[in-house]
């Protein structure tokens, strides 16, 4: 590392209580660079330093750490998921992140134990990809765990507090025959196959660290309970590397399922379902092979395909699908299979779809203006050419039966009765910030006309257009709702909410009763049905989830 003249005072040699110290007060001040190093040898008590400023310091809203990342194992990218998802994005990229945090400047404090130890040539590549230029940003402070100052290589000026001792240096393992005693312990099932969901979690964490070691890793990268129960991050490294031994296929499963494989917290169904669903378009023997477990989960696949989807929506003929090139499909929306292609201008790319009674189309193009397509032109026509020229551009878009609903960027909602749209909008304002989703649905038992909407102010509104919006939102989180989707089902009123941190939250309106969902992969748009089908599209594909809670 170099670090410029004059960037900071010279390391100190730390015993434990001058490290605490030392920490609190570069936290504390202001003038101190943006970085701080934590180095020093194995054993001399550098992860239990940071374990104290994480759990210790709290209390102090100056020096609180906002995300821990520990990066032991950890790729460049599962890092950069992991990091995304504690500072409430979702599992973003590096460049996400950054265009993130520089438009966001409150404070943040981050800290990152063990970076030395991240898999490969990781610590290089997450320092110049992330932590390097986070630290430039000036609301941007990062403590990080190194095994010394000289690597990896830093720009940014720091302050350094290197532990004193010796340490300890590892001790020489067999790792044939630890992989071999790791397996003897694990139970076998029924049909005598392993059993990791009763694995000792100490064999499952260590397994596969051991296997790679010692030339016995295809054991486990061909078993797929290993691969629902096994650390999913040491998996993502291992695959990484192509001289690991892996079933035909599997890489190509296992990149689309990472990102929320590697969420922590995941059961065995959930990392089951998530598995399932990346099988299904790429390895069926697997997916078939996963599907009784995946169906123990909150929802299961019942298909999916790779296309990209920008916009859905839901029509007679079946799923509409606009991909980010502007091409509208028309699938079926019970195996997937395109039955059709709609024509479109060109230029067209449909960033919202609303299908509206007899097939009317009212699209929303990337660029902020409606375009009409198919029946009830004159009438979806006058919507489009209101919008069009208001001066406040249209920023959602939605339909059911003779209505439609269009949200705006000053916050509004203008739900349109087709069928009488010489008469004008009912027009409410929901939010202080624009408009980013929106959905109708009719409760037929109650006979309510609902709106709900969402907003970049992070709330979910709840409209029913006969009266004035509910005083307080439905959900207010710190993230952005990016689709929306209701539907009449036999027990009521049902919204689906897709975040920008990746959740899905499907609502029964009536019963006040919220399900968290984790999809497959990051939600751009959502469609539901009556029968609890949830159409889920977005940049990695678009899947088709059966919602509806498991047997028991």
């Amino acid at each position: 590392m170099t670090v410029p003249e004059g960037a900071g005072r010279p390391p100190s040699d730390a015993g434990p209580a001058q490290a605490r110290r030392e920490l609190t007060d570069w936290a504390g001040d202001s003038t101190a660079p943006g970085l701080c190093l934590v180095t020093g040898a194995r054993g001399t008590g550098k992860s239990r330093l940071l374990a104290w400023y994480f759990t210790g310091t709290a209390p102090d809203p100056a020096r609180r750490v906002h995300a821990l990342v520990p990066a032991a194992g950890l790729t460049a990218e599962v890092f950069c998921w992991e990091l995304g998802r504690q500072l409430g994005y979702g599992a973003l990229g590096a460049p996400d992140i950054l265009r993130r945090m520089d438009r966001d400047t409150r404070p943040v404090l981050l800290a990152v134990a063990d970076l030395h130890r991240a898999a490969g040539t990781a610590p290089q590549e997450i320092v110049r990809g992330l932590l390097d230029p986070l630290v430039s940003l000036p609301h941007v402070r990062l403590l990080a765990e190194v095994a010394d100052s000289g690597a990896p290589a830093w720009s940014q000026p720091c302050r350094e507090v290197a532990l004193t001792g010796s340490g300890d240096a590892p001790q020489p393992v067999d790792a044939a025959a630890e992989s071999i005693r790791m397996l003897a312990a694990v139970p076998l099932g029924p049909a005598g196959t392993p059993d990791w969901e009763q694995a000792p979690d100490e064999v499952r964490a260590g397994v596969l660290e051991h296997a790679l070691a010692g030339g016995t890793a295809a054991r486990l990268t061909g078993d797929p309970g290993f691969l629902v129960h096994g650390p999913a991050p040491a998996i993502t490294a291992a695959l990484a590397d192509p001289r690991t031994p892996a079933p035909r296929g599997l890489r190509a499963v296992w990149r689309r399922a990472a990102p929320a494989l590697t969420a922590l917290g995941l059961t065995g169904p959930e990392r089951a379902a998530v598995l399932h669903t990346a099988a299904l378009s790429e390895d069926p023997k697997l997916a078939a092979y996963l599907e009784p477990l995946a169906r123990r989960h909150a929802w299961t696949a019942l298909w999916a395909v790779t296309e990209p989807a920008a916009a859905l929506g839901l029509g007679a003929d079946g799923l509409l699908v606009a991909d980010p090139v502007g091409r509208l499909s028309v699938l079926d929306p019970a195996a997937g299979a395109v039955r059709s292609r709609v024509p479109l201008d060109a230029a067209l790319r449909p960033a919202g779809i609303a299908v509206a009674e007899g097939g009317g189309l009212l699209l929303l193009d990337a660029d902020e203006t409606l375009h009409p397509a198919g029946p009830m032109s004159n009438a979806l026509s006058r919507v489009a050419d209101l919008h069009n020229t208001t001066g406040t551009p249209p920023t959602a878009v939605t339909a059911h039966g003779r209505r439609v609903a269009v949200g705006d960027a000053d916050g509004r909602v203008h739900v349109w009765d087709a069928a009488a749209h010489d008469r004008g909008p009912v027009t409410r304002r929901l939010h202080p910030a624009p408009l980013t989703a929106a959905a109708l649905v009719h409760a037929g038992g109650s006979g309510l006309a609902l709106c709900l909407s969402g907003g970049a102010d992070g709330t979910l509104r709840l409209w029913e257009t006969g009266s004035d919006p509910m005083p307080e939102p439905v959900d207010r989180r710190e993230a952005v709702v990016t689709a929306l989707a209701a539907a009449d089902t036999p027990s009521g009123p049902v919204v689906a909410a897709a975040w920008s941190d990746g959740e899905v939250h499907l609502w029964d309106l009536f019963a006040a009763t919220r399900r968290v969902l984790t999809p497959p992969f990051r939600a751009a748009a959502l469609a539901l049905t009556p029968g609890a089908t949830l159409f889920v599209g977005g940049a990695a594909g678009v899947a088709a989830l059966d919602t509806r809670p498991a047997a028991p």
